[in-house]
């Protein structure tokens, strides 16, 4: 594996190239968690809230993500998905004309949906004010080795399982991915970790994955 910067690329000699890439930043002023209410933050966590992306931030960051990933020239026969979210949805728009991908070549997937969680159930605001997001993703990165989060490893395994399947059945040179954050560590643990049982998920290996950007990721073979 070669690591870039906030990007990783894993050396290829397959038939398919993945690419999972965060979503694009988010509009003001929701593009600085710390900067939101402990209730603005719980709400956005939950889906309640669904804030639309930075379209300038998109055009001056994106050529860095895929000069990195060496997509320069493309084949005519890539896939886009990306999740359900109002977020991932124009971060999929936005790169669809940038790379001239067509619409029947767009596709939303469930299983790329952002973790399921409710900050209230994790720490207290009076903590959120003290360490901001720090504070949550601690508090996320625990819950799933005790099994008491809103959404279980099990669950998020079981839908990298089923995205894996549907990798294998579309059969495309490359499959771009738009996600979300926190799933982007558990995709990175699965794909390029090769930690693929949820037994052998640790609280260190969750917390020493990388904690990707906006409009940032990583590729591999398939």
């Amino acid at each position: 594996m070669i690591s870039l910067g906030h990007y990783c690329l894993v050396e290829m000699g397959f038939d398919m190239k993945i690419i999972f890439m965060r979503h694009d930043r988010l509009q003001k002023p929701y593009h600085n968690y710390d900067n939101l209410s402990f209730d603005e933050l719980s709400e956005l966590a939950k889906g309640k809230i669904e804030p639309g992306v930075d379209k300038l931030w998109f055009k001056e960051h994106i050529n860095n993500f895929l000069s990195t990933n060496l997509i320069n020239k493309l084949p005519s026969n890539i896939k886009l998905l990306y999740s359900p979210s109002r977020r991932a949805r124009e971060t999929a728009i936005l790169l669809s004309k940038k790379l001239n991908i067509k619409n029947k070549d767009l596709m939303k997937i469930n299983e790329l949906h952002e973790i399921i969680f409710d900050p209230h159930q994790l720490i207290s605001e009076r903590v959120y004010k003290q360490r901001g997001m720090q504070a949550i993703r601690e508090a996320v990165f625990t819950s799933w080795i005790k099994g008491d989060l809103i959404e279980s490893l099990e669950s998020c395994f079981a839908r990298i399982e089923s995205l894996e399947k549907k990798f294998r059945e579309i059969k495309s040179d490359i499959i771009f991915n738009i996600t979300h954050g926190f799933f982007l560590r558990l995709l990175y643990l699965y794909f390029v970790e090769r930690i693929k049982e949820v037994d052998k998920v640790s609280l260190e290996s969750i917390k020493n994955a990388p904690n990707f950007n906006y409009a940032s990721g990583f590729s591999f073979g398939l």
